[in-house]
């Protein structure tokens, strides 16, 4: 899995399969993704209350990532449209969706 995360040259042969089969793994992979990745992991349970706050305009999901961002004075990386509207609320969104 991590080989298809950071491998590089990328493997074409390996990412066709996890596109199209059903992946299962141990939870250890969270770590070893996490180390791979160089990802430093938050707590959900402090950010819960600023969650719920914003849950009518995102997702539950959407929002960690909206409330972590201003909690770390951090811009958010998205290529997703709707947390890319996390601009309205103040957050710094850096949007790498591909534009035509």
């Amino acid at each position: 899995m991590v080989d298809a995360l950071v491998g590089e040259p990328a493997n074409p042969e390996l990412l066709a399969l996890l596109a199209d089969t059903d992946l299962h793994a141990p939870a250890l992979l969270d770590y070893e993704v996490a180390s791979a990745l160089r990802i430093d992991r938050y707590p959900l349970a402090t950010m819960m209350s600023s969650v719920l706050a914003i849950r009518e305009n995102f997702t539950v999901y959407g929002a960690t990532y909206i409330v972590l961002a201003q909690a770390l004075e951090a811009p958010l990386v998205t290529a997703d449209a709707k947390l890319a509207g996390a601009h309205k609320i103040g957050v710094e969104v850096r949007d790498i969706r591909a534009h035509p």
